[in-house]
């Protein structure tokens, strides 16, 4: 059995932006609950990153599946705080989502430039969605709308989970064109002699 790898990417990114508008939508009603199911659909994300970049045959795959695997049990921290007391530990989520936002746009950064290279533009759209994301996590216009910092806390865990569906998404549409032997030094078949 073969895993066709760009169909699962675009399925599971459509999911997952599917997940993120009905969590965005969601925490107009019950900001800590969908914000926290947004934080956990974010640290599956982060565990099947991590699986994909085994997949990858750049040099770096191991370092950035090392960071994955770390973000993942962060984002499961990040929503049981949102859900069990989340005005106690207000600027400790904010400062959490922070890390946890940069960290994600980073990775997946590093992987778009690893499979596509420093000149497609598509290295810019993980860092555009955490700036927006960013942006409703500190900015104070939800206070003047009337809703509450927990609010702009979901809304800004749902558009990281729409920037991850959208790579995916993107990972999909545009195939790896960074040839193999660009991404570092292979080793030259020797043939094996038995005294």
């Amino acid at each position: 059995m073969t895993l066709d790898y760009r169909a699962f990417k675009a399925s599971t990114g459509v999911l997952a932006i599917v997940a993120a508008v009905a969590a965005g939508s969601g925490t107009v009603m019950t900001a800590s609950l969908f914000g926290a199911l947004a934080a956990l659909a974010l640290s599956a994300g982060a565990a099947l990153s991590a699986l994909l970049e085994l997949a990858a045959s750049d040099r770096d795959r191991v370092w950035r599946t090392i960071a994955w695997t770390a973000l993942a049990p962060s984002w499961i921290v990040f929503a049981a705080m949102l859900v069990y007391a989340p005005l106690s530990y207000l600027e400790g989520l904010r400062i959490l989502a922070t890390a946890l936002l940069t960290g994600g746009a980073a990775l997946r950064t590093w992987r778009w430039h690893a499979q596509h290279g420093a000149v497609n533009p598509g290295v810019l759209l993980p860092a555009i969605f955490a700036v927006i994301a960013l942006g409703a996590l500190w900015s104070g216009t939800w206070g003047q709308l009337g809703d509450t910092p927990i609010t702009a806390i979901g809304v800004a865990a749902a558009l990281e989970l729409c920037g991850i569906g959208g790579i995916w998404v993107m990972e999909a549409a545009f195939p790896c064109s960074v040839r193999p032997a660009a991404i570092g030094p292979t080793p030259a078949p020797a043939p094996i002699q038995l005294a």
